[in-house]
């Protein structure tokens, strides 16, 4: 389980959109472990952000790690004070 956490603002008064995406080590993407995030006109207004995902780790993710990453399309974003908090819930 993992909760990310961060605040974001864009300085333009376009419509701008981020993608936060899961992304295996060996470049597989996650696709079920994401999600789209619109700021309608920027603005350089502060917007925070938490969400928590849940998801089953098999032994690719294992051998070849993973990682967060953040995308913007339309504009360009800011992103700070980001926290991320991994639990591991289940073992065998």
């Amino acid at each position: 389980m993992a909760t990310v956490v961060f605040k974001y603002s864009a300085h333009n008064a376009n419509h701008t959109f981020l993608r936060l995406q899961l992304e295996g080590g060996n470049g597989t993407p996650y696709e079920r472990l994401g999600n789209d995030i619109y700021l309608g006109k920027g603005n350089n207004v502060t917007h925070e952000f938490h969400q928590v995902f849940q998801y089953y780790v098999d032994q690719s993710f294992v051998d070849n790690g993973s990682q967060w990453e953040i995308t913007s399309n339309g504009g360009v974003a800011y992103i700070w004070d980001i926290i991320f908090f991994i639990s591991k819930i289940q073992g065998y």
